[in-house]
């Protein structure tokens, strides 16, 4: 039987400027359009040839003129258009950038009839000829880094055109009686000399607009009727490089209206500040505001829900909000490098995926001790079922936070002295270890000989912003000689003597702010809002703060202006917040807790501070932190002996003791209420090898069946004979392979268990079938119990389990993050894309 030819449908001929022939390669018999069925070739890829015309390849083109539909000829010399295309009838996609282009010459686009595609980028051009018009079905036109000065009319009566890409020219305005096509979904008029936004895209923009882009004009404002009228559909919306000082709520508001805005480039202006409104924009997920002078960020950022990039570079950012990131689920990858950012706040934690809260001791102690990342409040709970506030963690992973060069990598109790003049704005009272160390020694009284620790201090106190906690990126060599080195510790010892005046001064103020009585006025504030919290929330434990709105409208009716002063409402409004340990209301407070916390899989270490409300708090904390740490450290402990109590021992592997392995099944020794037991059903091959995939041999293959028959038939003995009694190996290993068949699903977790499992399986299972006696691990526990062990793939089980002990409590771990449309993160749809490469 004869076989079909191969189909030819694309020939590059690119880079070929040395040996390309007149006739293309094509052969003298028409070998590819003899078959009908045979399309021959489509495209045709001509780059970088270095060709100024194509009359010596005219007949070749002749012969694909049948089928040819993609012609490039871009990167080449030429500078007329080559009048050899007009015979490609068929053609729908043609390339000419990155050439010397500087007129088109009337009547060469008019037999073009089908072209839908034209990329013009990259040359000298300074309009186009009117006879485009007869492209009826031009969806795509590039005419960016050109020559053209004024707009081209032309351009309106594309009625098909989709993608106008016409950046880096020379055009000041667009006339004000002409519309463009209703189809057009891809604007891009970046980089040109407009002084404002054309009338056209205020009075009546395009209908399918989806990506606009403005940037690179010198606008410095945005007219007032902008976005008014249309953009419903819109996506993406670039601003950069515009020199804007200034955004009006009402652009945010109007941007809050296009539901489908996923993408806005605000970098490279001169915003100083954002207003409120930004964090109506929920649906966004790219958001740029690099290389801006922004200063402070607004608390609704928090509101941003769906980010899934965040870009706050070369701003002068000296604190972020502390529940910015709380909602942030989504957040993938933040850049906040070179501003002026000393710690960061606790919401970033929750930034953390939730197998990394699980594993790492510096993100699982705070999310278990601080009510800020234990219980947040869950906006997805009004749009999905969230059972668990934040069951599943964040998503990110990248972090840049290096080139902050005001950054403090300190940690322990902390004292804000900011309002005291010539003050530090806080310095570090005691240091975790330093403070670890203490609890460790007075297990009994840990919270007063904490206090006592603190009120008699004397050389504890450290500046914040001294040298010991600053951490250069690129610290350079000490090319001192001796004799600066000599002149330099004079000048510390001078230095040293005035440090230590200014830290005695510096430790007076700190033990007093340890030792003052809070006001009549805070102390009556605090519990009328702790009052008024309970009564409406039912408990204490509520944070409410974390919702600017939900905050406001709580205060407001805790303290209306018809009963308090307008001024305390409004301090209150400013000022109040809860208790990131306790959650009680407070408005002062000097108080904070430093921690140095790991991200992004234990490779970034970045300084964290929690606000506390009270110095009985701020003691309390830190106890609680000291005794989460120990009990995060003893269960990995015993996980990890308990995982090294699996490995047989050498006795074992030599055969001893498998006389004495008969009388003592009955009463073992026990472990945690374990023993390792091997019983000699093991040697048939159990449903978990099934589960998993092993293949132990056709003598061993047992079916669930039979498996499961012998557990139905043990638990009806069990009944009869009214014994408490463990389940024997199959059936324990039967209900391991139930419980994982449960939970074997797409999860990360499950899978790393899974395979723990696995190899565990196929380690004891191979030292098993060495002999056929069961055996024990020479171990003596004092306590005896009368039962059987489980099965070794349930101890395997139970120690990743311990791992993993939130899992069951909490909903399915999510694989990943899905990831957003692409059309979120380019700055063009992908046919513009591929226009503007073709």
């Amino acid at each position: 039987m004869a076989t079909s030819p191969t189909v030819h449908t694309k020939l590059d001929l690119s880079d070929s400027s040395s040996y390309l022939p007149s006739n293309l390669f094509q052969p003298r018999t028409s070998f590819f359009n003899r078959k009908p069925n045979n399309p021959g070739i489509q495209q045709l890829l001509l780059r970088r040839n270095r060709l100024e015309s194509l009359a010596i390849y005219a007949k070749a083109l002749g012969q694909l003129k049948q089928y040819l539909a993609e012609l490039s000829l871009r990167e080449n010399n030429f500078k007329q258009f080559p009048p050899e295309v007009t015979l490609l009838k068929n053609l729908t996609s043609l390339s000419l950038a990155n050439n010397r282009l500087q007129v088109i010459e009337p009547e060469m686009l008019s037999s073009l009839v089908h072209l839908q595609w034209l990329n013009l980028s990259n040359n000298q051009l300074t309009g186009l000829p009117l006879d485009i018009v007869c492209c009826h079905h031009l969806r795509g036109l590039d005419l960016e880094n050109n020559l053209i000065k004024n707009f081209p009319v032309v351009i309106f009566y594309l009625t098909r055109l989709e993608i106008l890409l016409i950046q880096k020219n020379q055009i000041k305005m667009i006339p004000a009686n002409y519309d463009f096509p209703a189809t057009v979904h891809t604007l891009n008029l970046a980089f040109n000399q407009f002084r404002q936004i054309p009338s056209t895209l205020i009075s009546k923009p395009p209908l399918a607009l989806t990506h606009l882009h403005l940037s690179g004009n010198k606008l410095r404002s945005l007219s007032s009727k902008f976005l008014m009228t249309g953009y419903t559909n819109l996506i993406s919306l670039d601003l950069h490089t515009c020199q804007l000082n200034r955004c009006s709520p009402k652009l945010f508001e109007r941007l809050s209206q296009c539901k489908n805005l996923r993408r806005l480039n605000l970098a490279i202006n001169q915003l100083t500040d954002l207003p409120d409104e930004i964090g109506l924009l929920s649906q966004l997920q790219w958001l740029n505001l690099n290389d801006n002078l922004i200063r402070h960020l607004p608390d609704t950022m928090s509101d941003l829900t769906h980010l899934v990039k965040l870009g706050l570079v070369q701003n002068q950012i000296q604190v972020l909000p502390a529940n910015v990131f709380l909602h942030m689920l989504e957040l993938q990858k933040l850049d906040i490098r070179r501003n002026q950012l000393k710690y960061l706040p606790p919401s970033i934690l929750a930034l953390a995926p939730r197998q990394e809260v699980d594993v790492h001791v510096d993100l699982a102690v705070p999310h278990a001790v601080f009510q800020t990342l234990s219980t947040p409040v869950c906006r997805a709970q009004v749009e999905r079922s969230c059972l668990d506030g934040h069951p599943y963690g964040g998503s990110l992973r990248t972090l840049l936070f290096y080139e902050n060069p005001t950054v403090e990598h300190v940690d322990g109790i902390l004292c804000d002295l900011g309002d005291e003049p010539k003050s530090p704005e806080s310095v570090q009272a005691m240091s975790i270890p330093t403070a670890y160390s203490i609890l460790r020694s007075n297990p009994k009284t840990m919270r007063d000989s904490l206090r006592t620790s603190l009120l008699e201090q004397e050389k504890l106190v450290v500046r914040c912003n001294d040298a010991k906690f600053k951490r250069s990126d690129h610290p350079l060599p000490n090319m001192l000689s001796e004799i600066d080195q000599e002149e330099e510790l004079e000048e510390n010892a001078s230095e040293e003597l005035e440090d230590e005046d200014e830290r005695e001064a510096i430790r007076a103020q700190v033990q007093k702010e340890f030792t003052s009585i809070l006001s009549l006025r805070e102390l009556m504030m605090r519990d009328h809002l702790v009052r008024e919290h309970v009564y409406r929330f039912g408990s204490g434990q509520e944070r409410v703060d974390q919702l600017v709105d939900e905050a406001y409208r709580f205060i407001q009716s805790a303290l209306p202006s018809t009963v308090v002063p307008s001024m305390m409402q409004y301090m209150t409004l400013e000022e109040g917040r809860q208790c990131d340990y306790c959650s009680a209301w407070y408005t002062e407070s000097r108080f904070q807790v430093g921690y140095l916390a790991r991200l992004c899989n234990n490779r970034l270490r970045i300084p964290i501070r929690f606000s506390l409300c009270s110095m009985e708090c701020t003691l309390d904390s830190v106890v609680r932190l000291y005794q989460t740490t120990i009990d995060w450290h003893t269960r990995q402990s015993l996980a990890h002996i308990d995982a090294t109590l699996l490995l047989p021992s050498p006795h074992q592997e030599n055969g001893g003791g498998g006389g004495e392995v008969s009388t003592a099944r009955r009463e073992i020794t026990n472990y945690w209420h374990v023993g390792l037991s091997q019983h000699d059903t093991r040697q048939e091959r159990s449903p978990m090898h099934r589960t998993l995939g092993f293949e132990q041999g056709e003598e061993e293959e047992v079916t669930v069946e039979e498996v499961g028959g012998e557990e139905e038939e043990e638990e009806e003995e069990e009944e009869e004979n009214n014994n408490v009694r463990s389940a024997s190996s199959s059936s324990s290993t039967l209900s391991t392979v139930s419980t994982l068949s449960l939970t074997r699903q797409s999860s990360l977790a499950r899978s790393i268990r899974n395979r723990v499992v696995q190899l565990a399986s196929t380690i004891f299972n191979y030292h098993q079938g060495l002999s056929r006696a069961p055996r024990f691990l020479p171990l003596v526990f004092p306590e005896t119990i009368v039962e059987e062990p489980p099965s070794v793939v349930s101890i395997t089980t139970r120690i990743v389990e311990g791992r993993l002990q939130t899992e069951r409590s909490q909903p399915q771990l999510r694989l990943a993050t899905p990831t957003p449309s692409p059309t979120s993160f380019h700055h063009l749809p992908r046919d513009a894309i591929r226009l503007e490469k073709f």
